[in-house]
């Protein structure tokens, strides 16, 4: 009894507090529904009854999550249209494209293994050493041509596993790289000779290095002179002048000479045999 009685006590002295309260707090969550001015300030997704016809359950914005309730069989393949393509021209294709040298002779995607044992033995050092370097320059980018499109051949056989076909063209690699090693062999050795011309030339003093407008430097013999050339050349033409004088008067003394030869076969006697 005591407690009622303060209880209705304090509703006799404060009733606007009591209804303060009691407007305030909601009595369930349909009400904060049906009243938005009462919901707090959120960017969560409200509250929506769990029931299996709810269109908004699993929408949400910061998820970017649709709706998963799809109306099916409301679309059949007879009511879509097909589509209208244009009408395109046969694309000309250039044969001489650089990446048709992925492919082989007949632009198949895969050689056959007969097509990959056509082929010769690796090139020797002795025969490589007779070729320019512009030679040695083209063969070597076409072994380079040549792996590209053994690899790409073999990509192609483990993504389509035909079974056959990896051997051979294994061999045919294994040649290509051993020209491709003779290659550097060569071009190792005719460095090694450069390096070793470059260093006699400059101990030798006949030679003389120079600068040029470029900043490289070009070796240039001396002139004849430095080494006593002129002198022999003119020694050689006095001798030449010499030599030519000496000619005259013989021709000169060419008469009198067969003159007497002449006397002297006539006071010579005859041979009757």
């Amino acid at each position: 009894m005591e407690l009622h009685s303060c209880a209705l006590r304090a509703t006799r002295w404060f009733p606007s507090t009591l209804n303060c309260t009691r407007s305030r707090i909601p009595q369930s969550t349909t009400e904060c529904l049906r009243n938005p001015s009462q919901r707090p300030f959120s960017t969560a997704v409200p509250l929506q009854a769990r029931r299996d016809g709810n269109k908004n359950r699993g929408i949400s914005a910061i998820r970017s999550s649709g709706a998963r309730n799809i109306p099916r069989g409301s679309v059949t393949l007879k009511d879509v249209q097909r589509p209208v393509y244009k009408d395109q021209s046969e694309t000309e294709l250039n044969e001489k494209h650089g990446l048709w040298g992925f492919f082989n002779v007949e632009r198949t995607a895969l050689s056959t293994p007969e097509q990959d044992n056509m082929h010769g033995r690796a090139w020797k050092p002795w025969e490589l050493r007779k070729k320019s370097f512009e030679d040695l320059h083209a063969l070597w980018w076409i072994c380079m041509k040549e792996r590209n499109r053994i690899f790409t051949e073999r990509h192609t056989r483990e993504r389509l596993e035909p079974g056959f076909g990896e051997v051979e063209a294994a061999w045919r690699d294994a040649d290509v790289r051993r020209t491709m090693k003779m290659i550097k062999k060569t071009l190792t050795e005719r460095h090694n000779v450069w390096t070793d011309a470059y260093h006699l030339a400059q101990k030798d003093p006949e030679i003389q290095w120079k600068e040029d407008d470029d900043g490289n430097w070009s070796p240039s013999l001396k002139s004849p002179a430095a080494f006593g050339y002129e002198d022999v050349e003119s020694e050689a033409s006095k001798d030449a002048s010499s030599s030519g004088d000496l000619e005259g008067e013989t021709d000169k003394l060419a008469p009198n000479q067969a003159q007497e030869d002449s006397t002297a076969g006539k006071s010579r006697p005859r041979n009757l045999l």
